[in-house]
């Protein structure tokens, strides 16, 4: 049995206390440890330094990242499949292997806080099972280090090419964790035959789905019942996750009922702290939807922005947001950690049942001391504030090797 007591930490500010992981989870949450210690008991003194769970990424796409590679000015159109082809149209062409550029980003990623990920991989009639291969090497490496789930991404459309939902169905038997889609409405043409095709390999493979839907205005609205009807048919309440649902950040028609339909049947969502759009979060948080944080790409060939630190996520949807009350940051740190923690852990408590989440007896040993007296000022700081990641109840001290 390893234990390892951390003292003189302040959990998301709090006070300063003790806490104890053994076998790493936590065993004592926020009390005194001190009492009993065994002799082979490891012990970290904190020196009141902030603590809060380790980052959760839950947008991320490995398989694109050019992350530790020249940088590439941006090129391509700026439509949704013109950055579709631009990425098909180069990645071939980077300078190192997709398991080299993944495990890079991956590692960096764990290197500022990450040990939790779900990142959608490309699965379609141009690449097969290549990115993915590259992707499964990343997640062999540094599993020690980060969970990490797969999800099977038609990036290009699932219908507009023989053989994706083939190619899709074989991922799965392959390491991918859950079914993906993109804009039934748009992408495909066909929201209906799209979402039929992605809950049947869902329920085929008892597995979830994660699926993009960028479609703004009514339409994004009409594809979100779309998903939300077949959840209900289904019984497939809290297994499906809406990444962006860009439609949620206007005023339209029907956007209400959505969300208290989303909170009913447990959806989730995952948002990336886009410039274009504000996700009403505290609206989606008051229905019982979980919200999540992700990274999205990064600095690949659809977006120059990305750097694999969550904490700068943290900061950008604290800015986009508008929040600089202490409350309103400490939020976005929880949806950064926490809250996307839920998103791949169904089982745990949501962040608006938790003042402190991540501190319960039999929580994962997985945290992040910041160097600071404020989580804003952490966030705030974010490019030189000093941070501890242990992982499991042991101390993570790895530098990310360059791609050579």
């Amino acid at each position: 049995m390893s234990t390892l007591v951390l003292t003189h930490v302040r959990p998301w500010a709090g006070g300063e206390t003790d806490v104890t992981i053994v076998d790493g989870t936590v065993a004592t949450g926020k009390t005194s440890a001190k009492a009993g210690v065994e002799a082979d008991t490891e012990i970290i003194d904190g020196h009141g330094r902030l603590i809060i769970p380790s980052f959760a990424d839950v947008h991320t796409h490995l398989d694109s990242t050019r992350l530790g590679l020249p940088y590439r000015p941006q090129s391509g159109q700026t439509s949704l499949m013109g950055r579709v082809m631009n990425d098909r149209n180069n990645w071939r062409g980077a300078e190192a292997s997709i398991s080299d550029r993944s495990t890079y980003a991956l590692s960096l990623m764990i290197a500022n806080g990450v040990t939790h990920v779900r990142s959608h991989v490309q699965i379609d009639a141009d690449c097969k099972f290549e990115r993915l291969e590259g992707v499964l090497a990343a997640k062999a490496q540094l599993g020690k280090y980060a969970d990490v789930q797969l999800v099977a991404f038609p990036q290009a459309g699932l219908l507009r090419e023989p053989g994706n939902v083939d190619l899709l169905d074989e991922a799965l038997n392959r390491g991918i964790d859950l079914v993906g889609g993109i804009d039934p409405s748009t992408m495909d043409g066909d929201s209906k035959g799209h979402l039929d095709a992605v809950f049947a390999l869902a329920r085929k493979h008892s597995t979830g789905i994660d699926i993009h839907i960028h479609e703004p205005g009514a339409l994004g609205i009409y594809d979100i019942n779309r998903v939300l009807d077949r959840v209900e048919e289904f019984g497939m309440q809290g297994k499906v996750n809406i990444s962006h649902a860009m439609a949620l950040e206007s005023e339209v028609a029907g956007k209400d009922k959505t969300i208290e339909r989303m909170g009913t049947n447990r959806v989730t969502v995952t948002n990336v702290a886009p410039s274009h759009g504000v996700l009403p979060i505290k609206q989606l948080l008051e229905h019982g939807v979980r919200v999540g944080l992700g990274m999205d790409g990064q600095r690949d060939y659809w977006h120059a922005y990305g750097n694999g630190d969550m904490l700068q996520r943290t900061w950008q949807l604290s800015f986009t947001h508008g929040w600089d009350f202490e409350e309103d940051i400490t939020l976005a740190l929880k949806i950064a950690t926490w809250g996307g923690y839920g998103i791949v852990n169904p089982s745990a408590r949501p962040i608006w049942d938790d003042e402190t989440p991540g501190f319960a007896p039999g929580d994962p040993g997985d945290f992040l001391m910041l160097d600071a007296n404020y989580l804003s000022e952490a966030v705030m700081d974010w490019p030189t504030v000093p941070r501890t990641l242990l992982r499991a109840g042991q101390l993570v001290d790895f530098v990310p090797r360059p791609i050579v």
